[in-house]
């Protein structure tokens, strides 16, 4: 698949990396929205989750 080959990874490589993006983004999207209620609250988490989400994408290949 051109995709994997142009990230260099195999499919579970891929599979592995995909899906611990999606619980971290899910996580993230789960604090945005207690926050939203609560804004005293987890006033950083999110911010954290998507540079942490960020750093994943551009560093861990």
């Amino acid at each position: 698949m051109k995709h994997l080959e142009e990230n260099n990874e195999t499919y579970m490589q891929h599979l592995r990396k995909a899906m611990y993006i999606s619980v971290c983004l899910l996580v993230g999207c789960c604090t945005a929205f207690l926050h939203a209620l609560l804004p005293m609250i987890l006033t950083k988490t999110t911010s954290k989750i998507l540079d942490h989400v960020k750093y994943v994408i551009d560093y861990r290949r």
